[in-house]
């Protein structure tokens, strides 16, 4: 029994000593792959925040570099690289100036600085780069802003410098000569504030160097990321540090910059990221860190963000999962060996599979979840691995979403880079002269055609301003017109003016101007709009050549026609005195022929010639030496009004009708014509004429009556804004369609054979208007009448009864 009692109690012992041996390292096992799992989870979340303030600070840069690189701001820039280098010295003006700058009292900035701090560029940059972030996160991105020409002297700034000349700072070097100058996180006076310094190298399109811009980086709400390493733990605590060990941002309460490179924790941080154990005011931590690396333009500094946990937060449930591994293992002795081995096997499964769960999770496998069945504490513990994984997929979640939100703003970019690509090409493809002219008159901007059109290369034009190639005969108006837009009088102009090639040959232009202001209102640029119309001023030119030409053949034509007519004049009148003599000698041939006794075969035959053939014959000599005096009266009447110039004054038209029509009352009254004369307005024109024309308008109107009915002719008038319209109806025979538009032809006439006349009345009306300013057009049915309207200037005493 004795051996039986041994045998079971060493097989007690054998059993007891296994269990508490596979308890031991049980718990053994689960503690260090715990340890191992969660130094992963915590270094994965260092290491993706630490991406992620790095990514932050590099888009932070970006967005400055990309918002300096406009092309207007380029253009700014030029402009004072320009000024400075037409200076005598611009060493002796910087140094001037330097001086003035350090000796403005802190509190009242020099005129420069403040001319400085609010010129269009300082304006924008605070508009865009610190108000914009204020107004729509709450805080500010860049709490100081300024830009340098390429002499190093400070010409635009959204705060006070602590230099004007920026020059020998060894961060201006930098920037010069390797494109980018970044300085670690630092406290900055001008400022009050802690950030990084980040200056940028800006060249024109040609990389030539223009200036620097320099910005202080706000990192306060960027280096709060890093609250994102907490992830679930209450004694997580948080430290980013510069790469010598000063705090930047710390979960507890700190000092910034405050120096921890003393603690023997800092010398344990070695390579890019790591995890271990230590000790901290006798507290044992689980820490992990990493370091910063950069991204793209941004190298990083080498800031290390350190998470640490305490240990027994995070093995607390290895704790319960221990002392229940005891209870249990004491507890179940006496079930025996192959229990404990059972229990053994089942908890070191449990174990491999949190290992394994922990490595691929360690992987990057995210999608992975623990399946551990049971509420115990390997399920409880499988629940926290979970967990750790669901706060890392949030963190990736986070990261894409920046990835997408980056790629929208690369995408809005592109749009941007396209639109000013296509605005580019329509600038440089126009047709017409554009322009872009500052307020002062330089040529700021200028496409090819206006090059082709002032016969300058474009970099010789952009050196000049308007005024230098302008005609001296056209500056002071279009100054004037450009003095009027700057006051608001006028918002757009439109001129025609010369300019002076190149070659010094003169172009004319047709020149449309509008002027584009700020969002403050203020002037910032003309666009000019400029038209080559040198051809169609030649054609104006040789237009109005041949119109000279015209009026000089015309008076050339007139003077025939006054010469030719008067004389032809005297022949005719002695044919028509000849005439009239012959008339009364054959009357006194009859008288002593009846009283002679002459042989009646003879009588038969002479009488007949006597009576008949000699009287018919001079009565057509009469007629046509009457109508050739008519013709001729009415060519001497028409070439007169070309040389008569005609003595203009406001006329009383109801005084002047009432003349014509006493004068023509017995005409009138033969006809059996009535005559109605309304209330007309004045007109301003040349009595004698006036009378002519109307005169022979009532004679045209009697000489077409219709006979079957009584005549009717009525005058009337209206004012018709500046002119004054008079109409002389009738009830005549009208004119057909077709004669309409040829009755006011020289020597026209309705019907040659049924009216009196030569065809020169309304010939001799349309030119009395050509004198005076006025028009005549007719409407006429046939059969019905006809109505002349007469156009003339209209005076100042209207409609006068």
């Amino acid at each position: 029994m004795m051996r039986t009692s041994r045998k079971i109690m060493a097989g007690f012992l054998v059993t007891l000593t296994l269990t508490a041996a596979l308890a031991f390292y049980a718990d053994f096992a689960s503690r260090r792959s715990l340890e191992e799992a969660i130094g992963q989870e915590s270094l994965i979340l260092a290491q993706e925040t630490m991406k992620r303030i790095d990514l932050a600070i590099h888009d932070k840069i970006m967005y400055v570099w990309n918002y300096a690189e406009q092309a207007w701001i380029l253009t700014f820039i030029a402009k004072s690289n320009q000024s400075f280098a037409a200076l005598d010295s611009a060493e002796d003006f910087m140094n001037r100036m330097e001086r003035e700058w350090i000796a403005a009292p802190p509190d009242t900035p020099s005129p420069l600085m403040g001319e400085l701090q609010d010129n269009e560029l300082s304006r924008r940059l605070r508009q865009h780069l610190i108000n914009f972030f204020v107004a729509n996160y709450g805080y500010s991105s860049f709490p100081n802003l300024f830009v340098t020409n390429r002499y190093g002297a400070v010409i635009a700034a959204t705060g006070r410098t602590s230099h004007y000349r920026q020059d020998k700072e060894s961060w201006w070097q930098t920037a010069r000569q390797q494109g980018i100058s970044l300085e670690d996180i630092a406290y900055h006076a001008p400022s009050d504030s802690y950030g990084i310094a980040v200056a940028l190298r800006l060249d024109d399109s040609d990389g030539n160097f223009l200036g620097v811009v320099r910005a202080i980086v706000n990192v306060g709400p960027i280096v709060k990321t890093a609250e994102i390493a907490t992830g679930r733990y209450q004694s997580a605590r948080i430290r980013l540090l510069t790469r010598d060990g000063k705090i930047i941002y710390r979960t507890r309460p700190y000092r910034f910059l405050q120096d921890f490179s003393y603690t023997d924790l800092l010398s344990r941080l070695q390579g890019e990221k790591g995890f271990f154990i230590g000790n901290e005011q006798n507290v044992q931590r689980f820490y992990s860190y990493a370091r910063s690396t950069g991204k793209d333009h941004y190298p990083g500094f080498g800031w290390i963000l350190l998470v640490s946990t305490d240990a027994d937060e995070v093995l607390a449930s290895a704790e319960v999962l221990r002392t229940r591994i005891t209870v249990v293992s004491i507890l179940l002795i006496m079930a025996g060996m192959v229990f404990a081995l059972v229990l053994s096997r089942t908890i070191n499964r449990s174990l491999a599979a949190l290992t394994a769960g922990a490595a691929r999770i360690g992987k990057g496998e995210f999608d992975f979840r623990m399946e551990l069945a049971g509420n115990d504490e390997f399920g409880q513990l499988a629940g926290t691995f979970n967990s750790m994984v669901s706060n890392l997929q949030e963190v990736t979640a986070s990261r894409d979403d920046l990835n997408a939100e980056i790629a929208e703003r690369n995408k809005a970019e592109k749009a941007l880079r396209e639109s000013e690509n296509r605005f580019r090409a329509t600038f440089e493809q126009a047709a017409v002269g554009i322009a872009l002219v500052s307020p002062r008159g330089d040529w700021l901007r200028v496409n090819r055609k206006l090059c082709d059109i002032v016969g300058y290369p474009e970099d010789k034009l952009l050196q000049l301003t308007f005024q230098d190639i302008t005609h001296a005969d056209d500056l002071d108006t279009d100054l004037e017109f450009h003095r009027q837009m700057l006051a608001g009088e006028i918002s757009t102009y439109s001129l025609e003016k010369r300019y002076i090639r190149l070659d010094g040959a003169p172009v004319w232009a047709n020149l449309t101007v509008s002027l584009v202001r700020d969002e403050d209102g203020a002037p910032a640029y003309f666009v000019t709009v400029i038209e080559d119309i040198e051809e169609r001023k030649n054609t104006e030119q040789e237009r109005d050549r041949l119109s000279m030409e015209l009026a000089r053949k015309n008076h050339e034509l007139e003077q025939i026609i006054y010469v030719t007519s008067h004389d032809l004049r005297s022949p005719l009148v002695n044919v028509q005195g000849f005439s009239k003599e012959l008339s009364t000698d054959v009357k006194r041939l009859l008288s002593l022929w009846q009283n002679r006794n002459i042989p009646e075969e003879i009588r038969q035959q002479a009488e007949p010639l006597l009576n008949e053939d000699i009287p018919e014959s001079l009565q057509f000599i009469e007629k046509g030496v009457a109508k050739m005096d008519s013709l001729l009266s009415g060519l001497l009447r028409l070439s007169r009004l070309g040389r008569a110039s005609p003595t203009l004054e406001e006329c009383d038209m109801n005084l002047l009708l009432d003349d014509i029509v006493a004068t023509m009352d017995f005409q009138l009254k033969q006809a059996g014509t009535e005559i109605r004369v309304d209330a007309l307005p004045t007109c301003l024109g040349d009595r004698d004429q006036l009378n002519q024309l109307f005169s022979n308008l009532l004679d045209n109107a009697m000489k077409y009556l219709d006979p079957g009915r009584p005549g009717r002719i009525r005058i009337s008038g209206v004012q018709d804004n500046d002119r004054s319209v008079y109409c002389v109806a009738d009830n005549g025979v009208g004119i057909a369609r077709e004669h309409q538009d040829k009755i006011f032809e020289i020597f026209h006439r309705l019907n040659p054979t049924g009216s009196e006349g030569e065809g020169l009345g309304l010939a001799i009306v349309n030119r009395i208007l050509d004198h005076l300013d006025g028009k005549i057009w007719v409407e006429s049915e046939e059969g019905k009448g006809s109505k002349f309207y007469v156009s003339l200037p209209g005076g100042t005493g209207g409609n006068r009864a």
